[in-house]
């Protein structure tokens, strides 16, 4: 199953987690970032700055290139909880969350533009069921862990971790760092993401898949 343009843009931007910040047309530099679970990025600012809703682009590392644009706002502790969870060594004075209101994705002459409520994706019915999910994996899931790791990101690993799922993917923890793998589509509901680790499990150890 082939990947839409948006869903490889979300797809760079959680893979990414660094870019290049702008807020009221002052540059902030580089910050770390992780992405809530529709899509809006939580940014770790390197200095403090103020918290009212303000005008901001984010210019994701890597490529093709993605550029974000929209309005930032500080984060509340749910945002704040998930960016520790997939990168607790960054120091930040304050975490902002970016809604996305517009961007382009793509190389010059071929770059796809897009809307906020194209990039943001509705909230799946498992969103409650998150650390249920993570906990199962991390549980009762290592063998296939490892062989996903080795297979997708080639590192060899005896205690890989789940640190968090989306409806597009999952990060994991290894000893090389984070790692983010994508689902193939959306996943509405636990059953959904049940089965697409299970095909990213199988790939990983050549068994057969649907």
């Amino acid at each position: 199953m082939t990947a839409t343009p948006m869903q490889l843009a979300r797809r760079t931007a959680r893979t990414s987690a660094r870019g290049h910040l702008t807020i009221a047309g002052a540059a902030i530099g580089s910050c770390a970032f992780v992405c809530t679970l529709t899509g809006a990025p939580i940014v770790s600012l390197p200095n403090p700055a103020a918290t009212g809703p303000q005008p901001a682009v984010l210019d994701v590392d890597g490529d093709p290139h993605l550029r974000l644009r929209g309005t930032v706002v500080a984060s509340d502790d749910d945002a704040r909880l998930r960016f520790e969870r997939i990168v607790p060594e960054a120091t930040h004075t304050l975490l902002v969350t970016f809604q996305v209101e517009a961007g382009t994705f793509g190389a010059a002459g071929d770059t796809l533009e897009f809307s906020g409520s194209d990039w943001h994706l509705p909230d799946a019915q498992w969103f409650a069921r998150e650390d249920y999910i993570v906990d199962h994996m991390n549980d009762d899931h290592i063998a296939e862990m490892q062989a996903m790791v080795r297979h997708f990101v080639h590192v060899d690993d005896p205690s890989p971790r789940m640190l968090c799922a989306d409806p597009e993917g999952m990060h994991v923890r290894t000893s090389a760092g984070v790692h983010y793998l994508p689902f193939r589509h959306y996943c509405d509901s636990v059953k959904e993401v049940a089965l697409e680790t299970v095909y990213l499990a199988h790939t990983a150890m050549g068994k057969q898949t649907d």
